[in-house]
């Protein structure tokens, strides 16, 4: 897979140091890897220094848990519970619409998980059982010995009915209504995806939120960074690399991003770094180059 970079520097000066700590991140976490440094002593304190800073980062997170456990002893935890439910059933409602629309299942005619694999277009097959365990779940098919029988028709007008109705009813606990927007064009569109027809890619260019006024990637970006537990857990992140570079506050550290996405690290990261004025370039990759023109606001 090819992967486009964007480079964003902090400091005019040529990055000519060896630097000691290359962070990589995504939406799963970070990592890191070390090169070589000049000197024993100076690569010892600043491993030690490294060794601290995870230690700290570690119970930053554990307590980022603890806080946001007790916050939510007060919820609506049946409404949080049917809103996840109901997402997951208008969901399979539009897997199921998908499959019948492409004739690769049919009303009244059972089906094994092997004959599903082979109506399924190849790059899509490895979905297969994922796809029967959630219209089991959600009571779309039953099990019938080796073969499934489908419960139950969906049309296209009963599935965009759903997913309004999750709209207007999901908590804002579980999801915000701009990404159910987003689930919704995805699901009624599930269809012309497996026929090649759509590019789900595209949807998440699209502006979901009643602010028509938004750039529909900015607004994305948003939906994704208003969950509080992201900002907490970027906000320890962005502590992290501040103690790291401290240990050498004059050289320009070098931080590359893998997957950057619609930037929900990015944005919050790199103003972050901004603020503690030490020098760094930031390198953030994504294969679609349509997210880099929002990181040259930042």
């Amino acid at each position: 897979m090819t992967l486009d970079v964007a480079r964003i520097e902090t400091s005019r000066r040529a990055p000519v140091l060896v630097l000691s700590k290359v962070f990589a991140c995504s939406s799963s976490g970070c990592t890191s890897f070390h090169t070589p440094l000049r000197g024993k002593d100076v690569r010892k304190k600043q491993k030690n220094r490294i060794d601290e800073c995870e230690d700290v980062f570690t119970k930053n997170v554990t307590q980022v848990d603890k806080e946001i456990s007790a916050t939510h002893k007060n919820f609506d935890w049946e409404k949080i519970s049917n809103s996840y439910k109901n997402i997951e059933k208008a969901a399979a409602d539009s897997i199921l619409l998908g499959l019948l629309q492409n004739n690769i299942l049919v009303y009244g005619k059972d089906f094994t998980k092997e004959e599903l694999e082979k109506a399924i277009p190849e790059k899509f097959r490895f979905h297969a059982q994922e796809w029967i365990n959630v219209l089991l779940e959600n009571g779309n098919i039953a099990s019938c010995g080796n073969k499934f029988k489908i419960l139950q028709e969906v049309s296209l007008e009963q599935n965009e009915n759903k997913w309004d109705e999750v709209i207007q009813n999901t908590d804002i606990h579980i999801a915000s209504k701009p990404y159910v927007r987003y689930l919704k064009e995805n699901g009624i569109h599930f269809g012309e995806v497996l026929a090649g027809k759509a590019d789900p890619n595209d949807f998440v260019y699209k502006n979901y939120s009643d602010n028509h006024e938004n750039n529909a990637l900015q607004n994305w970006s948003d939906i994704v960074q208003a969950q509080n537990s992201y900002k907490i857990i970027n906000e320890h992140l962005i502590e992290f690399l501040k103690q790291i570079m401290a240990t050498d506050s004059k050289k320009t550290w070098r931080i590359l991003e893998l997957g950057a996405g619609t930037g929900q690290i990015t944005r919050q990261a790199f103003a972050g770094l901004k603020e503690s004025g030490f020098p760094f370039i930031y390198n953030f990759t994504d294969k679609f180059t349509q997210f880099f023109p929002m990181a040259g606001e930042y």
